[in-house]
């Protein structure tokens, strides 16, 4: 029959040799744990990264359309012309897809959430403001 070998009966190269193996397998583990964090944190920063370059163009479109719209006004007070109010209202639905877009994005960020939706306030009132103006001088 086979006798049981208890740990203190090893020899001193045995334990060492087995304490070796036990901190290179703890080694090994915390590696694949910490390469796989890695991979991991870089795959969220690059979805971050993606998120927040298309917020800003989302931004800087929104603005664009923005300041199209107060010149856009302006000229069809002046000329009285209505085909100006259709330019004005395909701004206008250029700004919601964009505000829906940007809004998206910025889904998982309640303060950028509470600025878009106060931008959006805003713009519509202005909106409303420069459509009413242009329609009663036609």
């Amino acid at each position: 029959m086979l006798k049981k070998l208890k740990f203190r009966d090893w020899s001193i190269g045995s334990k060492l040799l087995c304490g070796f193996f036990v901190i290179i397998f703890f080694l090994v583990t915390m590696s694949g744990y910490t390469l796989f964090s890695i991979s991991e944190i870089l795959e969220q920063t690059e979805e971050m990264e993606i998120n927040d370059i298309n917020a800003i163009s989302m931004s800087m479109k929104m603005n664009e359309i923005i300041l199209q719209l107060s010149p856009l006004f302006e000229h069809a007070l002046i000329t009285k012309d209505k085909a100006l109010l259709e330019d004005a209202e395909k701004s206008k639905k250029s700004f919601d897809i964009f505000f829906s877009e940007h809004k998206n994005f910025s889904r998982n960020f309640p303060p950028a959430v509470e600025a878009l939706d106060s931008l959006r306030r805003h713009f519509d009132s202005f909106y409303a403001i420069g459509r009413e103006m242009v329609q009663r001088r036609l």
